[in-house]
């Protein structure tokens, strides 16, 4: 057990070995925004504002620096995207977050409960900050450190918090209350949602509830420096009567591993400051050579099942509930537990004593470093899920320099911000696309609907199509291992992927439209020569007639058409059918046309 579950005093111990930093970040579009704020917080002015913006000249001049050593972030000879401080002590302030003394989660169809003991509410160090980003968007990331120990109960709360940003392994009750539901449900029935809380100055809140609060100060706060219009890029008012700025500016979205659950947009990023779980990670032999994690997992048994959880799982059958109390919990070896909970906390995996040996292995590929010559001298090991950026480290300086900043190493979180900006840029234009999609795929055969979807394709690649490419972050970090990361990071979040997909359908659906409209341009150009062709032809008939009658003498004519109102009939006659032809034909175009 950890002291605090201990019931010793609780401390929190900065820049030491066994410490976490987790930075939860939020993501706000720009068209959630005041109109106004992309003008006033324009690039070119970001000097002015970080002198407006309480303390984040400071920020500035600690951060962006290591920034710069690390990527080349100019574009025209400006930085388009910066960091701003918000009110408060830099060093930050002490939260708590209390966990329950049982977590349950649900899996394969079973139900697990881990029985931890009593569980002391956890001090962490908690500090948040702002990010401009080059399209006018802005994120807002809340950064906590926790000391932790190796054992059972530390590594479930670590768990836990990736889950408040990712709940996936847990399900609703089935005599809950139904319908969809969010962080801004009063009453989620959903496990971390439900029973994370955070304790502060004697008041105890759902953790979700805390975030939003911060948020509403710091926006207004923000806002208030640099004073906003109060209508949204969108045209929405950007806070609504009887809703806070949170529920306004963070867009939810349906989370695909939860039914009915909506979540912010928000990613994590992890730094690990631990010696051991390197040492796990990247393993050597007694004499110091590197050797493969398979080897160190296999020849030590640590992927080896526990043979007491396979038999309560057996016994409980599909729709039970495994118990993990304290007694099986303490009977791993802390080797065991170490590579267990490195495993399932790659994947986001909370149930990360129930794994065989190979997905133990599989869950330790790292995204760096991959290669055996660069794993002897890497110093760090990073992965990635769809949600999470996750960094294994000791003794980091560059982590320790930031720290007193922005609460994490600034190495890992630029990378991190990037991608994050990357993939909602993406998860944008793939909805963009979506809806032009769906609009041209619904339009009528007629040639105004043919014509008005080429012009919106015109239009999407003017706008949308433009700013995603000029908005978008490329790989700008200089060196190789940061230039492998962010580009297996954003492999891991599909970024690349979706735009694939995007741009493929896209263009088959405008190719096919503007294919369409040629087609009706070609029918409309061949209509119109009938049109006239059968104007010609009466014009012509009605000529050679009229040039007959006149020049045949009357005997002859008589014999030739003894009755000349025949004749004027069948003139007036050949005229109206060509004329019917024509409307007709004009009308029918003109018809489909509209």
């Amino acid at each position: 057990m950890n002291d605090a579950a201990a019931g010793a005093p609780a401390t929190v111990i900065e820049d030491r070995d066994k410490t976490l930093y987790w930075t939860l970040s939020l993501y706000v579009d720009a068209a959630n925004l005041p109109a106004d704020f992309k003008q006033k917080f324009d690039p070119r002015r970001q000097y002015d504002v970080q002198r407006q913006v309480f303390e984040s000249l400071r920020l500035r001049n600690a951060i962006e620096p290591m920034f710069n050593d690390i990527a080349d972030r100019e574009r025209l000879g400006v930085v388009e995207d910066f960091l701003l401080d918000v009110e408060g002590d830099h060093m930050g302030e002490i939260v708590q977050l209390a966990i329950p003394d049982v977590i349950e989660w649900s899996t394969e169809g079973k139900r697990f409960a881990a029985e931890l003991g009593v569980q002391q509410p956890r001090p962490l160090r908690m500090r948040t900050f702002w990010y401009v980003h080059v399209n006018g968007a802005l994120s807002y990331h809340v950064s906590f450190s926790y000391r932790y120990q190796h054992n059972a109960a530390d590594f479930y709360f670590i768990s836990l918090l990736q889950k408040l940003a990712a709940p996936k392994e847990f399900i609703r009750p089935a005599d809950g209350p139904r319908g969809d539901i969010d962080v801004h449900t009063p009453s989620p029935d959903l496990f971390p949602l439900h029973h994370v809380e955070v304790l502060k100055n004697g008041k105890a809140e759902r953790f979700w509830r805390f975030i939003a609060e911060r948020f509403n100060r710091d926006v207004v706060g923000l806002f208030g420096r640099v004073p906003m219009s109060s209508d949204r890029a969108d045209g929405k008012p950007v806070k609504q009567p009887g809703k806070d700025y949170f529920q306004s500016l963070v867009r939810c979205e349906p989370f695909v591993e939860t039914p009915g659950l909506h979540m912010p947009r928000a990613r994590s990023m992890f730094v690990f400051d631990d010696e051991r779980f390197v040492r796990a990670l990247l393993p050597r032999s007694a004499d110091g050579e590197s050797i493969t994690r398979t080897d160190k997992v296999r020849g030590n048994g640590c992927g080896v099942y526990p043979e007491e959880v396979r038999r309560r799982s057996e016994q409980a059958g599909e729709g039970g509930c495994v118990t993990l109390d304290a007694a099986l919990l303490q009977s791993v070896s802390e080797e065991h537990l170490i590579y267990f909970f490195l495993a399932g906390f790659n994947q986001n995996i909370i149930d990360f004593i129930n794994q065989e040996e190979h997905e133990v292995l599989d869950s330790l590929d790292p995204i760096y470093p991959l290669e055996p010559e660069h794993e002897a001298e890497s110093f760090f090991v990073r992965y990635a899920n769809p949600r999470a950026f996750i960094t294994f480290a000791s003794k980091l300086r560059s982590l320790y320099l930031g720290n007193d900043y922005i609460g994490t190493c600034p190495y890992a979180f630029l990378i991190h911000v990037l991608a994050m900006h990357n993939e909602y840029l993406v998860r944008n234009y793939e909805e963009a696309a979506d809806d032009l999609v769906r609009q041209t795929s619904g339009a009528k055969d007629r040639r105004r609907e043919f014509h008005a979807a080429a012009e919106r394709f015109y239009a999407f690649r003017k706008v949308e199509y433009a700013n995603y490419y000029r908005y978008r972050a490329t790989n700008v970090f200089r060196y190789d291992t940061e230039q492998e990361v962010f580009e297996r990071l954003e492999e891991r979040r599909g970024i690349q992927a979706r735009v694939d997909d995007v741009e493929r359908t896209f263009a088959n659906v405008e190719n096919f439209t503007r294919d369409l409209e040629s087609r009706q341009r070609q029918f409309d150009t061949t209509l119109f020569a009938w049109i006239g062709g059968v104007f010609v032809f009466c014009e012509i008939g009605f000529l050679l007639v009229e040039k007959a009658g006149a020049s045949t003498p009357p005997g002859a004519m008589a014999s030739f058409m003894p009755d000349v109102g025949l004749l004027n009939f069948f003139v007036l006659a050949l005229g109206l059918l060509g004329g019917a032809i024509a409307a007709g034909t004009f009308a029918w175009w003109l018809w489909r046309r509209l």
